[in-house]
């Protein structure tokens, strides 16, 4: 199962709130990965505790030689829980490894502020998730 997210709904005037950033042309990004921030606008797949800055609108084949991708950074969408532990509605939820989320640290400090659970999640599960800038 990938753990790619899945849109549920875009939100927002412009549905989504894309905005462009730089990508390497030899490395594949596909559609629905969390993306981290890098320096001088650029993104890579998110790998752990990372600075989340949006969701690939779209696949990006390795070697194709394009240089950058659209992110979503405003919408719904079913996330992956890559924790052991439980998250529950309402809860906030962060980059948890590769295309993961998991509930943020026990005394509530936003990580990486993916977003907010709109369900309960167990582990391995996909879960509905309000993702947007400034949670």
């Amino acid at each position: 199962m990938a753990a790619e997210a899945e849109i549920v709904e875009l939100l927002g005037k412009v549905p989504g709130r894309p905005f462009r950033v730089t990508v390497s042309n030899v490395v594949a990004v596909p559609k629905g990965s969390l993306m981290k921030a890098g320096n001088l606008r650029t993104a890579t797949i998110t790998n752990g505790d990372d600075k989340f800055i949006g969701i690939a609108a779209a696949e990006k084949v390795k070697d194709d030689g394009s240089l950058s991708l659209a992110l979503y950074t405003h919408g719904i969408f079913n996330l992956t829980n890559g924790a052991a532990a439980t998250f529950a509605a309402g809860d906030r939820v962060d980059v948890n490894g590769v295309n993961l989320v998991s509930v943020s640290d026990a005394a509530g400090v936003l990580k990486a502020g993916v977003g907010i659970a709109l369900e309960d999640c167990a582990k391995s599960e996909k879960a509905v998730i309000l993702v947007g800038s400034g949670l």
